[in-house]
C-alpha cells in the first residue's frame, strides 16, 4: 500500500499596509487633524503595521508636514509617501520622508484604457515611457519603491504585464495590484493575479493587493488575491473601520479575522489585533463617523445575540473570539425573542433572582 505523505504548507506572512491616513483621509466626511493623525500613526506603529501610508506629499502642505512628523516618531513601520508619475511628486514625497528610519515612495499611474484616455489623455507607449523614467527617478532617491497600477482590474492584461516588466527592471521593489473602483470579482481578480504571475516578473518582488468595496467584495478580493500569489513576500492594503473613498477600503479587522477563521489558507501577519478595538474607536473620534451595528468584527451586534435559540447557545454561532481583538462585551441581549432560560441568567446576573 502507497504510503501518504501529508506535507505541511509554509506559512505566510502576509505584511499590513496601513492608508487610513491616506486614502480614508481623502474620503469625503473622513478628514482628520494632523494632531488626530499623529495619534494615529503612534497606534498604528504600536501595533506593529508594517507600512503606513501617511499622506500624499505633494497634495496639500498639511499632508506634508504630517509625513514629516509622523517619520520623525515611528519605530517600527515603514512610512510611505504616495507620488504621481512627476519629479515634483516624487521630490516632495522624498523631501517629506527625509527623517524616517525606514521609508518608501510609492509612485502609481492610471493604466486603464478609459483613465489613460479620459485622465492622463495619453496613450499607451507614453505611460510605458513615464513608468520606466520616473520609477527610475524615484529609485534614486530611495531604495524602497512601491509601484502602483491604477485601476490595474480594468487594464488589458498584456499591458499590465508590460508595465510590471518596466517598473520592476527599473527600481520598484513592490508592486501593487489594485481594485481602484471595486469593480471585480474573487474569480475575475484570481485569474488576473495568476495570469500577471504567468507572464511578467510579478513573481520577484513584494506583491500587493489594494481593493476597494464598491460592490461588497473588498475583503474576500483581498483574501483571494493573496492567496493566488506565489510571491515570497506579499501585502495586503488596508484601513480601520474600512474607510476609504466611495465605497471604502478593506478593512484590516476582516483580514485578521479571515486569516485567524481559516488556519487551513496558511497565511497570518504580525500585527498585534488586541489593538484593533482601540484603533477603531480612536479613528471613529477622529472622524466623527462611526460604524453600523451590523458591520463584520467592530459592529455592536458581531456576536451579540438576541433570539431564545441563539442566545441560549451563543458559542454554536460564534466562529471568532472578538476578545482577539481588544473586544470585551455581554454576548446576549433581552429582546422580545428571548427565551425564558437567558431571561433568567440575566436575572441572576444582576443579583434580581
Amino acid at each position: 500500500m502507497k504510503e501518504i505523505i501529508n506535507e505541511e504548507k509554509e506559512q505566510v506572512r502576509v505584511e499590513i499596509v496601513d492608508v487610513t491616513l491616506r486614502d480614508g483621509a481623502q474620503a469625503p466626511g473622513f478628514a482628520m487633524s494632523k494632531k488626530d493623525k499623529m495619534a494615529i500613526a503612534r497606534m498604528l506603529d504600536a501595533m506593529h503595521i508594517d507600512v503606513i501610508e501617511a499622506g500624499f506629499a505633494r497634495s496639500n502642505d498639511e499632508d506634508f508636514a504630517t509625513i514629516k512628523e509622523i517619520s520623525k516618531v515611528c519605530e517600527y513601520a515603514t512610512i510611505m509617501s504616495l507620488a504621481r508619475c512627476n519629479k515634483e511628486d516624487i521630490d516632495k514625497a522624498s523631501e517629506a520622508l527625509m527623517f524616517a528610519k525606514k521609508k518608501r515612495i510609492h509612485v502609481f499611474i492610471a493604466t486603464s484604457e478609459e483613465q489613460m484616455r479620459v485622465k492622463l489623455r495619453k496613450i499607451p507607449d507614453e505611460v510605458r515611457t513615464l513608468v520606466r523614467e520616473m520609477v527610475s527617478y524615484a529609485e534614486s532617491k530611495c531604495d524602497d519603491i512601491e509601484f502602483s497600477l491604477e485601476d490595474a482590474t480594468r487594464t488589458d492584461w498584456n499591458f499590465a504585464c508590460d508595465i510590471i516588466n518596466i517598473a520592476i527592471e527599473n527600481g520598484a521593489t513592490v508592486i501593487n495590484i489594485p481594485d481602484t473602483v471595486g469593480v471585480t470579482s474573487v474569480h475575475q481578480y484570481e485569474i488576473f493575479i495568476q495570469y500577471i504571475r504567468e507572464h511578467s516578473k510579478f513573481n520577484s518582488v513584494i506583491g500587493s493587493v489594494h481593493c476597494h468595496n464598491d460592490l461588497g467584495g473588498a475583503a474576500i478580493n483581498t483574501v483571494n488575491g493573496l492567496a493566488i500569489m506565489k510571491n515570497k513576500r506579499r501585502q495586503a492594503e488596508v484601513t480601520v473601520n474600512g474607510i476609504g473613498e466611495r465605497a471604502g477600503n478593506t478593512d484590516v479587522a476582516q483580514i485578521i479575522a479571515n486569516f485567524i477563521a481559516h488556519p487551513e489558507m496558511e497565511m497570518y501577519t504580525n500585527v498585534n489585533s488586541k489593538f484593533i478595538k482601540p484603533i477603531s474607536d480612536a479613528v471613529i473620534m477622529a472622524t466623527g463617523q462611526f460604524i453600523q451595528r451590523n458591520y463584520p468584527i467592530l459592529g455592536e451586534n458581531a456576536n451579540y445575540h438576541g433570539s431564545g435559540i441563539h442566545a441560549a447557545c451563543p458559542s454554536s454561532y460564534e466562529i471568532i473570539d472578538l476578545t482577539e481583538f481588544g473586544i470585551h462585551k455581554d454576548n446576549t441581549a433581552i429582546t422580545i425573542y428571548t427565551g425564558k432560560n437567558v431571561v433568567a441568567s440575566h436575572m441572576e446576573k444582576c443579583n434580581l433572582i
